[in-house]
């Protein structure tokens, strides 16, 4: 019944947003390929590595109920 949430005010977007920025790069940079049938990967290691240890850094995670999760008010979703 639990989801792991992003703590605002640094929500995935606002992370995403914050790497691009950093490593100069636009979303339009940001290749993925399927894992399997359910997941997707950054398709370029250096990239993918870099935002691995980024989102690491930066992240503050928490676990949240889901139906509090669903209620919030979410950013757009982001197309890869």
């Amino acid at each position: 019944t639990a989801h792991i949430d992003h703590k605002p005010p640094k929500s995935f977007a606002n992370i995403l947003e914050n790497f691009l920025a950093f490593h100069v790069l636009s979303i339009e940079d940001i290749k993925v390929e399927p894992v399997d049938e359910m997941y997707k990967t950054i398709s370029d290691e250096i990239i993918r590595d870099n935002w691995f240890e980024y989102h690491k850094q930066h992240a503050e995670l928490r676990a949240i109920h889901k139906t509090a999760n669903m209620a919030q008010k979410k950013s757009p979703k982001i197309q890869l």
